[in-house]
């Protein structure tokens, strides 16, 4: 049979490349307030800007290949690795609220919903059974699994 996946991993899915795409929608609107830093002249402000690039793409690819092999590969060492990240953001933004402009704070607070929210969807029953079996589920035991997502 072919293997499937759990309804809540599709969950996880969407709502984890949800909270990706709030995340760069809201990288576009503040780039200004993000890359630039009135400190540097302008040779100093062109290695910042290329110093924050170079982050933000190293974040991206670490994000899609935890999305990958947490959706795709019933990996439960990148499910506490998305779980150990998102933490710490959480932790930072706590220590950092006060910065946050009123817009910054909105795409903040809607792509840190998505991220937990697509987080949690990897604890529910069907996902639980599926990282602990590795991704072994054929489709006529999906039915079996409880699954908030029914």
């Amino acid at each position: 049979m072919k293997p499937s996946r759990p309804r809540s991993i599709l969950w996880f899915e969407r709502l984890f490349v949800a909270s990706v795409v709030s995340s760069t929608i809201d990288l576009f609107v503040h780039w200004e307030d993000y890359a630039f830093d009135e400190e540097f002249d302008a040779q100093g402000q062109q290695i910042y800007a290329a110093v924050i690039m170079l982050g933000i793409v190293v974040s991206y690819a670490v994000q899609i290949a935890l999305w990958y092999f947490a959706a795709y590969r019933a990996s439960n060492i990148a499910r506490w690795i998305l779980v150990m990240l998102t933490a710490l953001s959480l932790s930072g933004i706590a220590i950092y609220i006060q910065d946050y402009s009123g817009s910054e704070l909105v795409f903040l607070i809607v792509t840190q919903s998505l991220v937990l929210a697509s987080i949690l969807c990897l604890f529910l029953g069907g996902s639980r059974e599926w990282f602990r079996t590795k991704g072994v589920i054929s489709s006529n035991q999906t039915e079996e699994l409880s699954d908030v997502f029914k």
